[in-house]
């Protein structure tokens, strides 16, 4: 719902788990805090991602075990995110194995979750969409809730990239409505932002324009300078195809005031 106010509460319950002695704990949270932070600064997230790594055993036993593997799955997405990709792709190949029994299969599947993502941003998309599809359909069985719906939020901008418009709008909206209901605001704003880009697709100006409102609106309650920006750069374009170029112009402004140090 609030990605900072969240953070601020995982250093905390990360403290309690350190003084506790609770390595399953720490890893825990670190693994939460990675999550979070890929869609807020992939840097830190590699950060905490590292630290809590150093503090575990090569071969951590239960009940560490599961947090180890699903921190490091997360590390290696944002390998591959910040350009690492050698070693991001290596770690997805060493990870599949280590999860490979049935298991681990809620882990595997973040694993091929995660591979899938950066296959989709490179291109490879037939390949991509098998380990979405997969992820997604493992995850449905077993695993959290929150998991599957990262993998369909996923798999519906993979499809947006592959033209697929009719099914990433059907998922988007779907994932929308849930965040909505359970008041995920952060969620919310990213599906929002995600149905604009399908309206601008298909060059629905002005619904694509009421999406990125929605998004831009719901990043603004929560101080989230980069989603903001997303958001209005988005307008901009939009605006511009409509032929109101000094509006376009004040969004793009406004989409560059909100830029910092954390967006890519």
């Amino acid at each position: 719902a609030d990605p900072q106010r969240g953070l601020a509460a995982l250093r905390s319950l990360r403290d309690e788990a350190r003084a506790k002695g609770r390595l399953d704990g720490r890893l825990t949270v670190d693994e939460a805090e990675c999550r979070v932070l890929t869609d807020v600064d992939s840097s830190r997230a590699i950060a905490v991602a590292d630290a809590g790594l150093a503090a575990a055993p090569p071969d951590p036993p239960s009940p560490a075990r599961e947090p180890w593997l699903r921190l490091r799955a997360c590390r290696a997405g944002m390998l591959v995110e910040t350009g690492e990709m050698a070693a991001g792709r290596a770690e997805f190949e060493a990870l599949l194995v280590l999860t490979a029994q049935p298991a681990d299969a809620a882990i595997h599947a973040l694993v091929l979750l995660e591979r899938g993502v950066h296959r989709s941003r490179s291109g490879d998309w037939a390949i991509a969409q098998q380990d979405l599809i997969s992820a997604c359909e493992q995850l449905k069985r077993q695993g959290p809730a929150l998991d599957r719906d990262l993998c369909l939020g996923h798999l519906a901008n993979h499809y947006q990239r592959v033209g697929d418009i009719d099914e990433a709008l059907q998922l988007l909206q779907t994932l929308n409505d849930a965040a909505r209901q359970r008041g995920a605001t952060f969620d919310s704003a990213i599906y929002s932002f995600g149905i604009g880009q399908n309206h601008q697709a298909r060059r629905r100006w002005a619904e694509a324009i009421r999406s990125f409102d929605e998004a831009s609106e719901a990043n603004k309650r929560l101080g989230e300078n980069v989603g903001m920006s997303y958001s209005e750069h988005a307008t901009a374009y939009s605006l511009l195809k409509l032929g109101r170029v000094q509006e376009a112009l004040d969004f793009a402004q406004r989409a560059l005031d909100h830029l910092d140090r954390s967006a890519d």
